[in-house]
């Protein structure tokens, strides 16, 4: 009778005292053949320059942010190289500046109400769920929340009969009221607010969480989306981003969202995962470039949801496995290789949010477009739920995350 989906969201704002980023440079670099774009993945791995987004394919520009001391070496090996490139960002710091001024113009919302005007903190979103659960307790409520090293909530709603966005569209427009008859939505907008608040006061590019190491001094924080337990491994150091913990699960965070999946894991069709950014739609694996048994299925809905997003917007998607695309993989210890391989949900996504021609500093003026384009995602995702499994007599979720 009804179906789930479940989503998840490792959304970062990418600020108190902020590091400041004065001097950075990003180049925009354009590998414009398979030898230019192994090489420059090459490059940037040895030499731990900042990547900001990789080529996929040949020809995509890759964008590439480089420390004063390291900006001239770093240009006379493209050119020796031959790969052409351009100053994206003269001085990032002054870019930041004007993007902290802009989000302090912007009046802040009255508590309960949500803005697509301004990038929402995490006191805002709590109190948002919290509101739609007392005027909706027919549809909307609240699952028990996990809790954070720093002691915050881990808040997951279900919806029943950008994603807080996608919380508001789904409840508070009844043109989308179909999209819960028969469809139930668990919606994590938030899997990791120390690290979502910390990009907000310190580091604006802070991506892991806040777990301290003690036996690792002035280590902080452990990439979430590598501490799941599917061909794990300790693949980076504990002060990369993509530090992937001493064990998998070893995260308050991963641990939530495990325990959650396997809780509706026998009646979950579909998980969703949103980043940002890269305007990619992506299934498994990760860890090996072998494809899973329903590849065809997976590519057929990854296109699906890429013409929806385009015929709203004319925003391209790439899509495909994870590990093929050479800029990406191989990923240990996803959770979409997870809920996957271990939890047994056949439909498993992560989709990189475009981040325009301005890469993580989005503006605000950029969010409602974003979110209306992305929201054709999630129809496309509902549909194809609704007609594969609607007609039998069982009762279904979606997980978002």
């Amino acid at each position: 009778m009804k179906h789930l989906v479940l989503l998840s969201c490792l959304w970062v704002y990418i600020g108190s005292e902020y590091t400041s980023h004065d001097g950075l440079k990003t180049y925009e670099v354009y590998p414009q053949n398979q030898q230019q774009l192994e090489f420059l993945i090459t490059l940037v791995q040895n030499r731990g320059y900042d990547v900001r987004s990789i080529s996929q394919v040949p020809g995509a520009p890759s964008t590439i942010m480089v420390a004063p001391a390291a900006q001239a070496h770093f240009v006379r090996i493209l050119n020796k190289s031959n790969i052409s490139h351009s100053v994206l960002t003269e001085n990032l710091e002054n870019v930041l500046q004007v993007e902290r001024s802009l989000q302090n113009q912007i009046e802040k919302s009255s508590e309960g109400i949500i803005s697509f005007r301004q990038y929402q903190r995490y006191n805002a979103i709590i109190a948002y769920l919290v509101k739609l659960s007392e005027i909706y307790p027919d549809i909307v409520s609240l699952e028990p929340p996990g809790i954070t090293y720093e002691g915050r909530k881990v808040q997951a709603i279900k919806i029943g009969t950008r994603v807080l966005y996608l919380i508001q569209e789904l409840v508070e427009k009844s043109e989308n009221r179909y999209m819960i008859e028969e469809v139930d939505w668990y919606i994590i907008p938030l899997l990791n607010p120390d690290g979502y608040e910390y990009s907000h006061e310190h580091e604006r590019y802070w991506r892991k969480n806040r777990f301290p190491h003690k036996d690792i001094p002035g280590c902080v924080g452990v990439d979430l989306n590598r501490n799941f337990d599917l061909h794990w491994t300790s693949s980076a150091r504990c002060n990369n981003d993509a530090y992937s913990g001493e064990r998998p699960f070893d995260q308050k965070e991963s641990q939530y969202l495990r325990d959650f999946v396997q809780r509706y894991s026998n009646n979950t069709k579909l998980y969703v995962t949103v980043h940002s950014f890269g305007n990619l739609i992506l299934y498994p694996w990760g860890y090996t470039k072998q494809l899973p048994a329903n590849a065809k299925e997976l590519k057929e809905l990854s296109v699906k949801v890429r013409d929806a997003i385009a015929n709203k917007s004319g925003t391209g998607y790439l899509y495909g496995s994870i590990s093929h695309f050479p800029g990406l993989g191989p990923v240990f210890g996803s959770s979409v290789d997870w809920v996957k391989g271990a939890a047994g949900v056949n439909l498993s996504y992560a989709i990189e949010l475009p981040g325009r021609k301005y890469g993580f500093e989005v503006p605000p003026s950029e969010i409602i477009n974003i979110c209306n384009e992305t929201f054709e995602a999630f129809k496309t995702f509902h549909n194809y739920v609704q007609k594969k499994f609607g007609k039998r007599n069982m009762y279904y979720t979606n997980i978002i995350s």
